[in-house]
Parts: C-alpha cells; sequence; structure tokens
C-alpha cells in the first residue's frame, strides 16, 4: 500500500502541478494513517481513524474519486475568472463542491445497490 502511496505521490506531483508537491506527500500521509489504523485495530493512538466521521468517508470514497477532479479543474477556471488564489478559500471550495454530489450519490445509488445485492441469494 505505501508502494502505491508513493507511486501516486510521484506522479501526481510531476504531471498535475495545480497545487505543487505537497498534494502527493499528503495522499502518502494518508495512505500510510489507513494502512497504520489498518494493521493495529488496538492501537490507542489511531483511534481517531477509526472515528465515525472518518469511517464514513471510508464508505462514500468512490464519490470524491469520481468528482473530485472535474470539481477542481472547474474551480481553478472559475477562480481565474474571478481572480481567487489557490488556498484554503479555493481548496475549501473544492471540498463543498465534492462533497454534496459525494454525499447524493452515495444516498441516492450505492447505498440501494448494496442493499439490493444482500437481498439477491
Amino acid at each position: 500500500m505505501l508502494g502505491l502511496a508513493l507511486r501516486g505521490c510521484l506522479i501526481e506531483s510531476s504531471t498535475l502541478d495545480v497545487y505543487g508537491w505537497y498534494v502527493g506527500v499528503a495522499s502518502m500521509a494518508a495512505f500510510t494513517g489507513i494502512a497504520l489504523s489498518a494493521s493495529h485495530e488496538g492501537c490507542a493512538v489511531l483511534a481517531p481513524l477509526r472515528a465515525a466521521p472518518v469511517v464514513f468517508l471510508g464508505t462514500i470514497s468512490y464519490g470524491p474519486d469520481l468528482f473530485h477532479f472535474p470539481i477542481t479543474l472547474y474551480d481553478i477556471e472559475l477562480s481565474t475568472s474571478v481572480g481567487v488564489q489557490s488556498g484554503p478559500v479555493l481548496g475549501g471550495a473544492e471540498e463543498l463542491h465534492t462533497a454534496a454530489p459525494t454525499v447524493d450519490l452515495w444516498h441516492v445509488i450505492e447505498k440501494p445497490v448494496l442493499r439490493f445485492k444482500r437481498s439477491v441469494p
């Protein structure tokens, strides 16, 4: 898993220079946290990674994979036309723009399909 994170770090940093190298480092840190959480269930230090909101993010993780990149591209073009610099404001807007369709996707499509999957022998 750490190998995939490192690969993603290198690829993301070299091809998508929207945010720079720290996007790859943040991805690697997230993958490392997930790997540690999965391998040390009883560790109290890693208990925040098992909190309900974090677990929910893991449950709906397919949505951000689908929506984040196109929304990021749209927000970058929008920020250029409006004149907003990259930073916390743009990052927060991207997170909000990604969260809405992600939660909708989970409740409207994924959750009912999973419920149906359990009912089929």
